[in-house]
C-alpha cells in the first residue's frame, strides 16, 4: 500500500467547484488510486482557498502512472479552471501500521510533518513502534508514513472531536510521558502542521 497526498492551492472562492470535480473525476476516471480524504486546510501553509487529498494505491506502478498522467495533464482531477497550483507527495507507511479505515474520526484532522536528519527515518520508525500502542489507547494515529521523495520525512495524521479535545490530549500524553517517542524528536531538523476540515467527498470525516 502507498499512499499520495495531493496539496492542492485554489484561486479564491474555488473550494466548492474543486470538490465537485475532485467527486467526478473519482467516480468517472480509470484511476486505480481510492479517495480516502479531502479536507479544507484551515491552519497551516494556505492560500486564498487550498485542499487536501489523501488517495491509496496497490503499488508504485500504478501511482507513477498516475502521477505522469497528471504531469501532461491540463485539467487535473477535472478541477484545472480553479487550480493554481498542486503538488503530489508519496509515502509509505510505517511497516506496523494498519492500513488506513474510513469512518466519522473528526471533523478536526491534523496533518503534521517532520523533516528528519539523515538516517532519521528509521530511528524515527523504531521509537514509533515502541510507544505508539500507549497513544493509540488515548488518541489513535490514523497512520504514520514517510516520504518517498525529497529530503527524509516522516508524516503522521490524527483525527480529534475537537480543539479543545486535541489540547487535552496532547497535555496527557505529554504529562504520563507517553508522547513523543522517546529517541524521535532528537532526529528532527523542522516541523511543520496543518489543520484542515473534511469536505463533502472525504470518507474521513
Amino acid at each position: 500500500m502507498i499512499y499520495e497526498l495531493t496539496t492542492m492551492h485554489l484561486h479564491l472562492w474555488g473550494t466548492q467547484k474543486a470538490v465537485e470535480g475532485i467527486l467526478n473525476y473519482k467516480n468517472t476516471s480509470h484511476s486505480n488510486g481510492r479517495l480516502l480524504g479531502c479536507w479544507k486546510i484551515e491552519i497551516g501553509s494556505i492560500g486564498p482557498d487550498s485542499l487536501l487529498v489523501l488517495r491509496e494505491f496497490d503499488n508504485a506502478g500504478d501511482i507513477l502512472a498516475e502521477r505522469e498522467k497528471f504531469l501532461f495533464d491540463n485539467n487535473p482531477f477535472g478541477i484545472g479552471d480553479v487550480l493554481k497550483e498542486f503538488k503530489v507527495e508519496s509515502f509509505m507507511p510505517f511497516p506496523f501500521m494498519p492500513p488506513i479505515k474510513i469512518g466519522q474520526l473528526g471533523p478536526i484532522y491534523e496533518f503534521r510533518e517532520y523533516q528528519l536528519a539523515v538516517g532519521g527515518i528509521k530511528k524515527s520508525i523504531d521509537a514509533w513502534e515502541k510507544d505508539l500502542p500507549a497513544r493509540q489507547k488515548i488518541s489513535p494515529v490514523i497512520i504514520a508514513m514517510y516520504a518517498l521523495e525529497g529530503p527524509a520525512r516522516i508524516m503522521h495524521i490524527i483525527a480529534y472531536e475537537s480543539f479543545e479535545f486535541r489540547l487535552n490530549v496532547r497535555q496527557e500524553l505529554y504529562q504520563k510521558g507517553i508522547w513523543p517517542p522517546k529517541g524521535a524528536a532528537e532526529e528532527i531538523i523542522k516541523a511543520t502542521n496543518m489543520i484542515a476540515l473534511p469536505t463533502s467527498v472525504s470518507q474521513l470525516t
